[in-house]
Formats: C-alpha cells, structure tokens, sequence
C-alpha cells in the first residue's frame, strides 16, 4: 500500500570537474576516496536509478515506481522512463564542456540513426542515449556563473578585435555572421587554435593572477581553466567569447532549452531536467566531440538571457514556484518555512520530490511523523496530502510540469 513519504538516497557522479567537499558535506556522505564529487542524482535515470527506502529496505527507485504505479499519476507515466524528471545537485569547480541539448524529434530521430549504426549504446562516442529531450534549469545554491547563448555578432566583433589573431573570424563575422563564424572556428586547426588562446593569455596572465580581471570578461574563465585547471588550449574557450557570460544570484535560476549552447562555469547548483543523458559537447572536454551533430543542433539566434525568480502560487507564501514555462516535463519550486510561516500542507496530482536544502523539516501524513534533515530527500506519491513544519527550514520541490489540482 502506498501512503506517506519515501526517503530518497541520491547516486554520486564523480566527474573530473567536480569538487571534494560540497556535495559530501550537503548530503551527509564521506569521501573516503578523496574522489571529486560533481553531481548527486535524484531520480530513476536507468542508468544510475537512486535508491528508496521502504520498510528498512533500500532499492532502486526506478524499479520501486514499475511496480507501484499507483504512486504516480496515468499522465507522468507515458514518457520512456517511469518519472519524467531528473534532480540534481551540481558542484562546478572547474568549467564544464560548451554543450547543447536535442528536441524530442531530434532525440528520437539520432537515437534511431545510432541504433541501426550499431553504435552499442554505452559506447563513448554514442551521442543519443535515450529517445528524449533534455531541457534544464538550474538555481544557485551559492553565486554561479555560466555561459549562456550566442551574444549579438556586432557584440562579439567587439570582444574579437581586441586580438590581432582574430581578424579571420572577425571577417567571417561581419559578412556572413555568428553561424558562419562558428563553423569556421570549429574547423579551425589546432595550430590556429593555439594562436587565438595564446594571445588572450599572454595579455592577461598577469592580470588574472593579480585578481583583475572581472569574472564578467571570458578572459577571466579562459586563463582561469588554462592556468589553474590545465585544461589545455581549447577551441571551446574560444567558442566562450561568442556566449553571454551570466552571474546568477543564491536563490535565482535559468532554463537552458534545446539547442542553446551553454557551460556552467563555477558554482554550486541545483539542477533539474527531463530524464535524459543526451548531450552533445563542443568543448573544452577529452569526451567526444562530434561537430557534425553540434552543427545539427545549435541555435545561432542571439539570445538574452532571463534569470528566473521564485514567484507565489496562488498567494501561498511558502512555496514558490520558478516559472520556466518551457515543458511538461517538470516543475520546480522552493519552500520557504520559518517563525512568521512554520507549516503548509500540500498536495499534488503528480508524485514530487523535496530535498531539504537547509536546516529540518518535518513532514506529518495520515498520523504518520518523519523527519528529515538538511542534505535529506524524500518523495511523496501522487494525491497525498502531508504537512510540512519547520521554523527554520529551505527546501526544493521537485514534481511534473503539467498544472495540477493545488501546486
């Protein structure tokens, strides 16, 4: 029988890029291993499914909403995968790869293709790992940057002439504009590469190591990853220089939709997306490249970029939800509990997931008392009503995008 909530163990992912401390220290695990932890998963991504608890018994939470449908509602289960979303925590401390995301038919269409290519689908070079979209959002959990967009090509033309190595793309630039300038960097040589970088290096080397240079400025990002993280000279750091470079406060977010290109750059995050692991890379990364699919998916319209504030659900001042407005797939929302506001009930027509971000909350159903703690994760089924207290309490609340009955 399905009745209360369920805790929830994440899954770690221990990316190169990731930190040491963060995640361990926010959830509650020891890294014995002294391994870099990037991301810790909350969902049931079959290929790392976290783990629910059930009378004392952990298992995967994938296979737990197979057998126990009732937990969620008929319309959240007709995606591939039995829960439509997938929650992360992120700890960026080294740029990520320039990426891009497919559309669901463009997802649908390459995993096919790759299918009867007979690219086995664990292998490296496999692009499409499932049949789905992957929009996103995230919200900082402490002050994060990333690149988000291409700029206007008169914008990047302004950066691009500061350097006298740039005047080829500057050209391509002006008379056939931010696609054509792109395609051109991406078959650049890696010789010509090495003369782009190293004259943004060269000028601001010293700057950087004296602290002035204003993180605002891909200069900054690009001797940050070449001088501190070694990353190499790398033509995704030239591909920066074309992007919006964006701050996102504590407590704000931003969508990433298909084919934007877009690199988190540092920070720590809360992420949230369509439960897919489809991801096309540009760069810099030692993962597969393949420009051909780049090409396939990029949008090169100018973007500007929208951060997203938490706003009221129908005057409710506890919960707040973050008005992306780009898909089904998911909602996302904070909860806010404190001595002016100590309790809320809820209740959704989907399956959600709320993971305790700071301080404890607890959580009453049915006469049915649970208490979780900062770092903690837990979800509740579909239809059920709880009540959340806390005097001092921040929460994310995780749950499928079509509007419902109250949240």
């Amino acid at each position: 029988m399905i009745m209360g909530t369920y805790s929830i163990l994440g899954k770690p992912r221990h990316y190169a890029w990731g930190g040491m401390n963060f995640i361990p220290s926010l959830v509650g695990v020891k890294n014995t291993d002294s391994k870099p932890f990037a991301e810790w998963w909350l969902g049931a991504h079959p290929d790392d499914s976290s783990l629910v608890e059930v009378n004392g018994e952990q298992e995967p939470l994938l296979e737990w909403l197979k057998s126990n449908q009732q937990a969620q509602a008929q319309e959240e289960r007709q995606g591939e995968f039995p829960l439509p979303f997938l929650m992360k925590i992120l700890d960026v401390n080294q740029m990520l790869a320039i990426q891009v995301h497919p559309t669901k038919a463009q997802a649908e269409e390459g995993f096919e293709r790759q299918d009867k290519l007979g690219i086995a689908r664990t292998a490296s070079e496999r692009t499409y790992r499932d049949r789905n979209d992957k929009p996103e959002m995230m919200v900082a959990l402490t002050p994060c940057w990333l690149a988000h967009g291409f700029m206007a090509a008169e914008t990047i033309i302004n950066r691009f002439s500061v350097y006298s190595s740039f005047g080829q793309l500057c050209d391509q630039l002006r008379l056939f504009g931010v696609q054509a300038a792109f395609e051109l960097l991406m078959r650049m040589p890696q010789s010509e590469i090495n003369m782009l970088l190293g004259e943004i290096i060269d000028t601001h080397q010293e700057r950087y190591t004296r602290g002035h240079i204003c993180q605002q400025q891909p200069e900054y990002w690009a001797c940050r990853a070449v001088l501190m993280h070694r990353s190499g000279y790398d033509r995704g750091l030239v591909a920066m220089f074309m992007m919006n470079i964006v701050h996102v406060p504590v407590g704000k977010g931003i969508y990433q939709s298909a084919g934007i290109p877009h690199a988190y750059l540092a920070g720590q995050n809360i992420e949230i997306m369509s439960n897919s692991d489809n991801v096309v890379r540009i760069g810099p990364t030692k993962l597969h490249v393949d420009l051909d699919e780049v090409h396939r998916l990029i949008d090169y319209c100018e973007v500007a970029p929208k951060l997203l504030s938490p706003t009221e659900i129908e005057g409710e001042v506890n919960i707040r939800r973050y008005p992306h407005g780009g898909t089904k797939a998911f909602n996302l929302s904070q909860l806010m509990l404190n001595d002016e506001n100590t309790e809320v009930e809820y209740q959704s027509s989907y399956l959600s997931m709320i993971f305790v971000a700071q301080e404890r909350l607890s959580v009453s159903s049915e006469g049915d008392l649970k208490k979780y703690g900062q770092g903690e994760t837990f979800i509740i089924p579909a239809n059920t009503k709880v009540l959340l207290s806390s005097t001092n309490c921040v929460g994310y609340i995780a749950s499928y995008g079509a509007k419902n009955a109250n949240y």
